[in-house]
């Protein structure tokens, strides 16, 4: 570029030397030559960083906060239906339903092209729909992801929690291991073996769900609350402390997820819209090339996967 403005210089240069090779420049005209011939010798104008993710939501954020409006956050929920939209470029209702049950409303906005802050901002005001991201009073969530150079934003409404069906759905082990299967397929890591003294383990660590919930102990007693009604690996570090958990599995390395789900209603929702999304270690585990073997059950809305090796 700066080669190209150079030759373009000596270009008009030139032309004005044959221009006015036998005639004197009036001050006017000498004043404007300079004057252009100053603006032909800036620099060209730096290419525009393209917005990061974390950079376009506190963006937004700050738009709204200048509109007197509530900041969105980011949430898990929002991100599972957002990351389930850039995989298939489609939703139905009732996948927005069963990842994000609390969701009221739900927008996703696409930029396919990278996009600086001016022309982000430049983009929204001429769009009343997308200016509607700094003064929606009702949204309260949102995720953003780029994918092959484009960036994709989500906002929800969310309502009320519902309350959770008083028989989960029951998923089978085939169902998950199935799901997990396709998962580790699809992000083109090696494929698990299926080890039978994994599953003995696995339901074992979801009997230790089952019973310590029947207990009815207030949340408060268990060993981190934010994480009632699960163990929070309590149990699994008790074992592997005692040596029980490797005499078990016959296994030297075994890691363990744990989740607590009773909406989901298919194995593709704990493996993809929830382990996934998860923010502490289960995707990297259930992703993990380290592994040779697994194992996974579930039952109440408890979920378990044994990994080893």
């Amino acid at each position: 570029m700066k080669r190209f403005i150079r030759l373009v210089l000596a270009v008009c240069i030139a032309l004005v030397a044959v221009l006015f090779a036998d005639k004197k420049l009036s001050p006017e005209l000498e004043r404007q030559t300079r004057q252009l011939v100053s603006r032909m010798t800036i620099s060209p104008t730096p290419t525009p960083v393209p917005l990061s993710t974390d950079t376009l939501i506190a963006l937004v954020n700050q738009k709204r906060t200048e509109n007197s409006m509530t900041t969105l956050t980011v949430g898990k929920q929002t991100c599972a239906v957002l990351h389930m939209y850039t995989e298939s470029q489609h939703l139905t209702t009732e996948q927005i339903r069963s990842a994000c049950p609390t969701c009221k409303s739900l927008n996703i906005y696409t930029y396919s092209e990278p996009m600086s802050e001016k022309t982000f901002l430049d983009a929204t005001e001429n769009d009343a729909s997308m200016s509607a991201l700094f003064k929606n009073k009702t949204i309260t969530h949102t995720c953003a992801e780029s994918v092959n150079g484009s960036l994709f934003l989500a906002t929800v409404e969310v309502g009320q929690t519902p309350a959770a069906p008083k028989q989960p759905k029951e998923i089978s082990e085939d169902e998950l291991w199935s799901a997990l299967g396709e998962y580790r397929k699809d992000h083109q890591v090696p494929e698990l073996s299926h080890d039978e003294k994994l599953c003995v383990y696995a339901r074992k660590r979801l009997q230790d769900q089952l019973t310590l919930l029947k207990e009815n102990k207030p949340a408060a007693s268990y060993p981190i609350p934010a994480k009632y009604p699960l163990d929070a690996h309590d149990g699994f570090k008790k074992d592997a402390d005692t040596g029980y958990v490797f005499e078990v599995t016959n296994r030297s390395v075994v890691a363990e997820n744990l989740a607590y789900w009773p909406t989901a209603t298919y194995g593709v929702h704990v493996i993809e819209w929830g382990w996934d999304t998860s923010t502490e270690g289960h995707r990297e585990t259930q992703l993990s090339t380290e592994y040779t073997a697994a194992c996974l059950t579930g039952s109440k809305g408890f979920y378990v996967a044994i990994f080893a090796k």
